[in-house]
């Protein structure tokens, strides 16, 4: 017979490292895209209400990432930390285009 306890529980252990090259590549990705964001937005609200304006133009670009981040963790598939990086990049890309946009047609007023 053996000494342990018949009612214990297993010990489970969580893998949270994801050491793949693939998820450090998104990871990088997903910072590359939203530092310019955030740039972007820090120079554009810091104009109007100055540095608390600036400040929180760049938390605000962040906000609407991480509510569709939240809405894709409905489904099983995107419950992964790889998961949840691609889709903050790529929701942070599709906002890096409308900031781009939103600067050219900026730039196209005062010419």
């Amino acid at each position: 017979m053996s000494n342990e306890n018949i009612y214990s529980t297993p010990e489970a252990t969580l893998d949270t490292e994801d050491k793949s090259k693939s998820s450090v590549l998104v990871l990088i990705m997903a910072v590359v895209f939203s530092v310019p964001i955030a740039l972007i937005m820090f120079a554009k609200q810091s104009n109007v209400g100055g540095i608390a304006g600036g400040i929180g133009g760049v938390v605000g670009s962040f906000i609407p990432a991480l509510i569709v981040v939240l809405l894709f963790q409905i489904g099983k598939r995107f419950r992964n930390s790889r998961s949840r990086w691609k889709i903050f990049m790529w929701t942070q890309l599709v906002a890096l285009l409308g900031q781009i946009i939103s600067i050219l047609q900026i730039i196209g007023a005062n010419a």
